[in-house]
Order: C-alpha cells, then sequence, then structure tokens
C-alpha cells in the first residue's frame, strides 16, 4: 500500500530539501523582516575557548524570530535532574501524536525533521486480528506474533524514549514560553549536527577565478603575472556583477557564513559586491583596495586624495544599504539621506591639519631624513628586479610627500574614551550584516599620503576597520624597509600612522620578531592566519602557537587565491599541518642542543687526551678535561625552562584541569600551543570564536550561546537511506558506531561543501547542498 507524500512544490523533494543545486535557491528580496521561530533537537557543537569545545549529543537549540538564539539546554542533563517523566494515556496520544508530526517538513510551521529511513522497525503490541474484510483470526499454531521483550526500568522501550523525550521538549518550550505551533521543529539524525558558521578573517573575492593558477611563482612575481592582470577586469561592471554574484554563493554553501573581502580598487565594482553579500545574506566586511605606487600602469589609483574621496563615497554607500531582512520603511542606521552626498568638510579639514602639522615638523631645520614612500626617484633605485616593472613612470617622478613624524595625538584620541564609539552606535551599525573595512593593500601600494589619509578616516570614524597584509614575504619585508627607513620594522610602519588598534585584522604575519609581536598585542590587533596561502606561495609558516600563548587574537584566512582552498574547512586542515611542521623543526633544534650538550660535556676520547696532553696547561687552575669544570665563556649553558607569556586576556594563559587517579584533587596544567599539534578544538576556535575575535565581533557571532545570532552550519555527514550509504561525499566515510567526538573530526579533515545541509546567517537560510525551507 503506497503512503501519499504532501506535494511540494519544486525545487523541493519529499524530504523538504531542494533537489537541484543551491544556486537556484537564492532568497528572494525583500526578504521578511520576522522570521519563523525554529526549534532544533540533536547534536550540537561549540567553541567555548581555545581549549574547550562544547559537544552535546542530545540538546535543544531555539532561535527567535529575529535570528537570536533564545535558549539552549542539554536534554540529557534535564534528564537526569528531573525525575522520570509519568503521562497518562491521554497525554501520551496526545505527545504520540504530536511527535509523529516530525516525520516531514510541515508547511504549516508546527515541526520539520531530516527523514530518516533507516529506523528500525518496532513491533506493535495488540491483536493479531487482520484488518482486511473476510480475514480469518489467526492462532498461534499458523502464525505466532512476533516475540517483543518486555521493557524493563533500566532499559526502556523505544515507545518510552520517545514519548520521554517528547516531554523534556515540552517541557523547556513551555518554561520559555514558546507554545506548540508557534515554531518549526526539526530534529537531526545521527550522523548530523549543528556547529557555528565558519568565519574568513582574510580573503580576495575578485581572485577566486583564478583559484588554482600561479603555483609556479611567489608572492611579488604572483601578483605582477596572475593577480593584477584579473584584479584589471573588474573595472567592467557587468564583470564584476557576473562573478561576484557566483564567488558569494559559492562562500556561503562553503559553510563561511562571516568573511572579510578585499575588492578591487574599482569603486563601482566594489560597491557592488557589498549590495551581492548584503542580498545574499552573507555577513561581510567589504574593503575597496587603496593602492597609489608600486602598481601596474593601468591597475593603480591617480593619487592618494581620489582614493579616500572614492573610499568616503564608499563608507557612505555601504552604510545606507537596508540591512538584510529590515523593513524597507527603516532608514539606514548611520547615514540619513542628507550624508550620502555631501562632501564632509570636517573630513577634509582633518587632512589639512595633519598635512600642515607634517610640513611644520619636517621643515629644513628638522633632522629626520625624508620618507621613500612616495615612489621618488631615489626610492625607484632601491626597488627589487621583481617590482622595479610594477612602478609607473608618473609615481617614479612623483613630487615626495614628507611623512607624518609624530601620532601619538592621534592614536591617544582613538584610545581614549571621546573617541570610542557609543553603545547606541555600535548596535546600530552592527544591525547591518554588510559593514565596510579600510583597505590598504600593504604598505608597498600605499604612500605617506595615504597612509595619512586612512588614518584621518578612523581618527573621525573609530567604528570603522582597517585590515591590510603584514610581514607576508621576506622579499616585500626588505622592500617595505628600504620605503620607510624611519621604522624600525614592518610593523612599526602601520604603528607609526595609527593605524594598529582592536579593531585592525592583520593577514599572514609570517616573519615578526619579538618586537613587533609586542606591539600587535598591546594594540590588541588581530591576526588572519593563511596557512593555504603562506605554503603555497612559499612565504612561510606562520608561528600561531606563540601569538596564543601571548594572548593575540588569531583566526584562520584563506586567502584566495594564493591559496587553493575556499572553503575554510581547507584553511582549518593546513592550519594542523603547519602547526605540526613547527612542532618538527622545534623538535630537532631541541635535539641539536641537547647532542651539542652532550658533547661539550663527554669525556674525550683517547685521541683528545693525547692530544691535550701535548699542550701546556693554562695555569695551576687547568681542570683535569674528564670532569666538566667551571663554566667559561662560549661554554654551553644549561637552557632555560620554556616559558609562556602571561596576560589578562582569557585564551592566554590556558589551564585545563587534570585528574589524577592517584588523588581526588585537581590540579591545573599550563598548555604551550607551541608543543605538539594544535587540537581539535583549537583548530575549531580558530575558524569560528577566534575569527569573531578578530573582527570585533565575539559578543555577537562565533560560537552557539544564548544572546548570539545563529550564524550556523546544519552538518550532514551520511545519509543511512542513500544507496551507496553517503550523501555524495565518498571520502567522509562515517559509520553508525561512530561517536560525535569521531564524526566532527572525520567531518573536518575529509569533509567539504556537500555535508553542508544548510547556512544559517542571523537566523535566515542562505544556503548549503540541502537548505531547509524558511
Amino acid at each position: 500500500m503506497k503512503i501519499a507524500r504532501p506535494h511540494l512544490s519544486p525545487p523541493f523533494g519529499g524530504n523538504g530539501y531542494p533537489t537541484s543545486a543551491s544556486e537556484n535557491f537564492r532568497p528572494a528580496m525583500p526578504a521578511p523582516h520576522l522570521l519563523p521561530k525554529r526549534v532544533f533537537v540533536g547534536a550540537i557543537i561549540s567553541s567555548r575557548s581555545a581549549t574547550d569545545l562544547s559537544i552535546i549529543e542530545r540538546g535543544i537549540l531555539g532561535v527567535g524570530s529575529g535570528g537570536v538564539i533564545r535558549f539552549l539546554d542539554d536534554l540529557d542533563v534535564l534528564e537526569k535532574q528531573a525525575p522520570h517523566p509519568t503521562a497518562s494515556a491521554a497525554s501520551t496520544r496526545s505527545n504520540s501524536t504530536e511527535s509523529s508530526t516530525s516525520a516531514s517538513t510541515s508547511t504549516a510551521g508546527t515541526s520539520s525533521t531530516i527523514d530518516d529511513r533507516s529506523s528500525t522497525p518496532v513491533a506493535i503490541r495488540g491483536s493479531t486480528r487482520s484488518t482486511l474484510p473476510d480475514a480469518p483470526e489467526l492462532t498461534s499454531l499458523e502464525m505466532p506474533p512476533p516475540a517483543v521483550p518486555s521493557p524493563t526500568p533500566a532499559q526502556p522501550s523505544l515507545d518510552e524514549r520517545a514519548q520521554r523525550e517528547q516531554q523534556l521538549i515540552k517541557h523547556v518550550l513551555d518554561k520559555h514560553g514558546w507554545r506548540h505551533g508557534q515554531y518549526k521543529l526539526t530534529r537531526l539524525p545521527p550522523g548530523s549536527f549543528l556547529c557555528s558558521g565558519f568565519i574568513d578573517t582574510h580573503t580576495h573575492a575578485c581572485q577566486v577565478p583564478n583559484i588554482g593558477l600561479g603555483q609556479q611563482y611567489e608572492l611579488l612575481d604572483w601578483l605582477q603575472h596572475v593577480t593584477f592582470p584579473r584584479e584589471r577586469r573588474f573595472e567592467d561592471s557587468r564583470y564584476a556583477r557576473k562573478t561576484y554574484e557566483s564567488v558569494v554563493q559559492r562562500l556561503i554553501d562553503s559553510g563561511t557564513t562571516t568573511a572579510c573581502y578585499y575588492a578591487t580598487l574599482h569603486l563601482d565594482a566594489s560597491k557592488i559586491l557589498a549590495e551581492i553579500c548584503n542580498e545574499r545574506g552573507q555577513r561581510a566586511f567589504v574593503g575597496k583596495c587603496q593602492m597609489d605606487r608600486n602598481s601596474p600602469i593601468d591597475y593603480i589609483e591617480k593619487n592618494a586624495s581620489q582614493s579616500i574621496e572614492d573610499t568616503k563615497e564608499f563608507v557612505r554607500f555601504t552604510r545606507s544599504l537596508r540591512p538584510y531582512g529590515q523593513p524597507p520603511d527603516v532608514s539606514s542606521p548611520s547615514m540619513s539621506p542628507a550624508d550620502l552626498h555631501h562632501t564632509s568638510p570636517e573630513m577634509d579639514a582633518s587632512i589639512a591639519r595633519l598635512s600642515a602639522t607634517m610640513d611644520e615638523l619636517m621643515s629644513p631645520t628638522s633632522s629626520k631624513p625624508p620618507s621613500e614612500a612616495d615612489g621618488s626617484p631615489s626610492s625607484a633605485k632601491i626597488l627589487p628586479p621583481s617590482a622595479r616593472s610594477l612602478v609607473p613612470s608618473s609615481a617614479r617622478t612623483s613630487v615626495p610627500v614628507v611623512r607624518q613624524a609624530s601620532s601619538s595625538s592621534v592614536r591617544s584620541a582613538r584610545e581614549s574614551g571621546t573617541s570610542t564609539p557609543s553603545r547606541q552606535r555600535e548596535r546600530e551599525l552592527n544591525n547591518a550584516l554588510v559593514q565596510p573595512i579600510l583597505t590598504p593593500r600593504f604598505a608597498i601600494s600605499c604612500t605617506d599620503a595615504m597612509l595619512t589619509g586612512i588614518s584621518a578616516l578612523l581618527s573621525r570614524d573609530p567604528t570603522l576597520r582597517v585590515q591590510t597584509h603584514l610581514s607576508e614575504n621576506e622579499g616585500e619585508i626588505t622592500f617595505t624597509k628600504q620605503l620607510f627607513p624611519f621604522a624600525k620594522n614592518y610593523t612599526s610602519v602601520y604603528d607609526h600612522y595609527s593605524l594598529l588598534g582592536p579593531r585592525t585584522i592583520l593577514a599572514h604575519a609570517v616573519h615578526l620578531d619579538a618586537d613587533e609581536l609586542a606591539i600587535i598585542k598591546k594594540r590588541k590587533c588581530g591576526v588572519s592566519h593563511c596557512p593555504t596561502s603562506n605554503l603555497n606561495l612559499r612565504s612561510g609558516a606562520s608561528r600561531v602557537g606563540e601569538m596564543l600563548n601571548m594572548g593575540i587574537k588569531v583566526g584562520l584566512g584563506t586567502d584566495v587565491s594564493g591559496g587553493f582552498g575556499l572553503g575554510m574547512l581547507s584553511a582549518i586542515r593546513e592550519a594542523s599541518v603547519v602547526a605540526k611542521v613547527l612542532a618538527f623543526q622545534r623538535a630537532q633544534a631541541e635535539s641539536k642542543e641537547e647532542q651539542d650538550a652532550l658533547q661539550a660535556t663527554a669525556p674525550p676520547t683517547s685521541e683528545q687526551s693525547q692530544a691535550q696532553a701535548q699542550q701546556p696547561l693554562a695555569g695551576a687552575a687547568a681542570v683535569d678535561g674528564r670532569y666538566p669544570g667551571p663554566p667559561v665563556a662560549g661554554q654551553y649553558q644549561p637552557r632555560k625552562p620554556h616559558s609562556i607569556a602571561t596576560s589578562t586576556l582569557n585564551h592566554t594563559q590556558v589551564t585545563q584541569s587534570v585528574q589524577d587517579p592517584a588523588s581526588s584533587l585537581t590540579s591545573k596544567k599550563t598548555i604551550d600551543f607551541t608543543k605538539g599539534p594544535l587540537s581539535i578544538a583549537t583548530l575549531f576556535y580558530l575558524a569560528t570564536l577566534g575569527g569573531a575575535e578578530v573582527c570585533a565581533m565575539a559578543s555577537r557571532i562565533g560560537s552557539l550561546e544564548v544572546g548570539k545570532e545563529f550564524d550556523a552550519l546544519l552538518v550532514q555527514t551520511t545519509s543511512h537511506w542513500g544507496p551507496a550509504g553517503y550523501t555524495g561525499n565518498p571520502g567522509c566515510f562515517v559509520e553508525e558506531d561512530d561517536t560525535l567526538p569521531d564524526v566532527f573530526e572525520k567531518w573536518m579533515f575529509t569533509g567539504d561543501d556537500r555535508n553542508i545541509g544548510t547556512v544559517f546567517v542571523r537566523g535566515r537560510v542562505v544556503g548549503g547542498a540541502k537548505p531547509l525551507r524558511d
């Protein structure tokens, strides 16, 4: 007998999932203001800290109509705390009826689930009389009924467990005032779980079409031969829209709920990227690249002044976008219509004052050397061969612009309470999913005037964020030192212009010395670790473990197309490899030190003894060579134990509880992130909560906690009813007896976008391989 399924219009199939690719699943605009409340029952995984991972095997999570997590409970904990519920026959029938509706997606908004056709049939107690007409009654001799063992208190039947779980769910929902019929219920089958969405802290949207190209180049040659020619094409707005439409959805389907995008230097194309991110519902920080020197003649901004004006226009445009899902009658939270067209005389005056100050301080009586950051003839002579061809003739003959001699006043204004944005202003700006971010490409591509103008923008509006590259390649570092001779190191260049702060994202940070790490920590900057790109372009290995020990904020970035992995799973895996390689190097160095120490203190061989006997003793204080004497200059000294820097940040001096089997006392053990590989908890932290801290958004996203916005992934590692036993990813092999931590680790290292069923941003379904219906 066939069971009629409810008709679902295309592209949705019988289980509530689209049968086609998610590129056809584009959210309609304008999006509805209020979402249906959602309740998820199943496995939930989230990061707590750099060493702690929250794994709930049977949890319940509620998302309100505004996309904020309203409650999160562990049903196993609730079941242990409360006595076994006893229900009347009427309530049992009611609960059974209600739970039976969760076998399919309800269009009325009551409940939905992932269809699990592997459920084992359960024998039903009762009469064996057939319901067909004129059928004789069966006797035990003709066909005995199946043997059903009587349930015991220790082993309740499947029906009793389902009823008990349903009563726990009802208890939780009643406690929070959620009545039946006002929410959509989704039950997650084995092999599926909810986790936090990925945060890509550094990627180039304009370079995605180049992904996989240029494997033979290092950074500067790669820019010249592969990257800049591609980025020039975005001068065509039609090409920009076509490309960015695909790029944004690809990142969403790969599980990236938040992305820090580099666009090109073209204003119109950058606006298009911001608009598309807003339309697709992705949380994004979009930056128009700023670069007015050391770039190809056909891909460079005319001057710093025009670049600053275009950036101001881009900031105004981005903040004028209606936040995704907000009613049309609500104006932009940051700008009134009159603000969209004025030229901001205050900003012009601020830049003029800074220029006047620089002119006065760098008068002929000043003894400080001029900067070579303007592409002057003197600076053109010191360009490396790979970068000399990038400098246009106009840049080589430009008039030098003197540098700012002191930025202490600007920095003190930024760090004082007067320049700190109000909480109300902060809330208004964060309501927008897409926000502008100031983007000087890197120090090599920016003149003094450009960096000064960006600093003025930042001092006027401290709610803005900054992203740039830092210390990626050794050739880049050498070039930077030549262009900025006044700076002690690469990091000091940005610090000189007051571009370092809690809202600054520094990508790569591979070759940093101790002074640079100290500056980054002091300024509370965030570092975007891009392991795939760093290895692919032969830049080096960033010492993330040392940064975590120091309390520096660290997240992960894909850095496409320097990196060849579009999604964050590739960055997670490469970060694990880099940590292991660094651990190998450290272990080899320590082993060599130990061998040298043993050789220095070992008794001499017979040949060495004879040679020493022939040499005259150096006075009566000479010591027998067979026994070590007092230490002398140049002699090996025992290495001091490695110490971990302490800080007031929560994840700096991380501790974990270690239970001693022989004692009931709990000791505290300090974790050194440089020792051995990074744990699964640390890797997932870098891709989620760590990225949120880098973006200064940890209070809103990065983990599944009550009060945070629901940016999450619904991961499906297996379909038990599939003929092949998997959901299209043959590399992700999950078995029925795998524990939830095992399933999670397998997905992190073998999963891909085919296992990401649904992607949520602020509670809305924005993509995925098989997205749920909103």
